[in-house]
């Protein structure tokens, strides 16, 4: 009798995902892949600054020439000393800078770590995309089933695989060497450039993440320029979103 009187049994609340809850979660991913973009990029100027070897003089400044000026040479302790060859022309030659590798390293492999994560956020972000796609596709009954679409199916696995390459470039720990220019092409002296330097001037290609992460804070703040976007079918470009 009792049991008569206890009525239905509740029902089990089933629980979904809507797309609002998609793009907060995606809009999240994007603000470490954002954050992780800034620490690597201070950490790769880190890195150069460390290996900086400054001003080098040339071969008619350097007071290791018994031929140049004492009372206007230069005392070079940069490790590079540019001096003529047997035809005659000015050739540089440098020693590895004189600075705590271990340091380096430590530093260099943290930098390592931290673009690991952002390559693993950036395919989070990608999945959370195509993910999306699918429920749009299922919204507007083009796809009477709620599919799980690859990156291919919705065309970005090539928009994927370039935003991995720009992420992938970095300085390498345990790696280290300098690319010598003994020609006048970018000055009136030979230069040397470090390995690291050109890799850490790549790195700026990760500020993509952030203008893309400040796109994405327009579209959340101001929710009703979203919603328009979406229901005239309009696409939220970076344009859209500074409008």
């Amino acid at each position: 009798m009792a049991a008569e009187n206890a009525g239905p049994e509740p029902t089990k609340v089933q629980s979904f995902i809507t797309w609002h809850h998609l793009e907060d979660n995606q809009h999240r991913i994007q603000t470490i892949l954002a954050i992780l973009a800034v620490a690597t990029i201070l950490l790769g100027i880190v890195i150069e600054e460390i290996q900086f070897r400054g001003f080098i003089p040339g071969w008619s400044e350097d007071c290791a020439n018994p031929e140049a000026p004492r009372d206007a040479c230069y005392e070079n302790h940069h490790g590079c000393f540019s001096r003529p060859d047997a035809a005659g022309a000015v050739v540089l030659e440098c020693n590895p800078p004189d600075t705590d590798w271990t340091a380096l390293n430590k530093i260099k492999v943290a930098n390592s770590v931290m673009t690991v994560l952002m390559m693993y956020s950036l395919y989070i972000l990608y999945r959370y995309e195509a993910n999306i796609i699918s429920l749009r596709n299922h919204i507007d009954f083009s796809d009477p089933r709620l599919l799980r679409y690859s990156f291919l199916q919705v065309g970005l696995l090539p928009w994927f695989c370039m935003e991995l390459l720009l992420l992938m470039v970095h300085q390498l720990p345990y790696v280290s060497y300098d690319v010598i220019v003994n020609s006048s092409i970018f000055s009136g002296r030979p230069s040397v450039y470090s390995l690291d330097g050109i890799l850490g001037l790549l790195m700026i290609g990760r500020l993509l993440q952030v203008l893309r992460w400040y796109r994405g804070y327009l579209f959340v703040k101001f929710q009703s320029r979203h919603f328009a976007s979406r229901l005239n079918d309009e696409q939220m470009s970076t344009l859209l979103a500074l409008r």
